[in-house]
């Protein structure tokens, strides 16, 4: 749930977001989760399931 005085839809539930700063998109998503969520993730345990280029969607499935 986002923080009640947030500039963005306060006090309702979303999924994590937020920025890379001149970071790699895993460093970015590790932190991120930490600091939307207080999760704390391993490297190791990260797999791509699905990602968005050029508008077309594509699908890994993870097993």
């Amino acid at each position: 749930m986002r923080h009640p005085d947030s500039a963005y839809a306060g006090a309702t539930w979303h999924f994590l977001a937020g920025h890379c700063e001149q970071e790699s998109a895993l460093t970015c998503l590790v932190r991120e989760a930490y600091e939307e969520a207080g999760l704390r993730i391993e490297r190791g345990d990260v797999e791509l399931a699905h990602y968005v280029e050029s508008g077309l969607s594509r699908f890994t499935p993870v097993c």
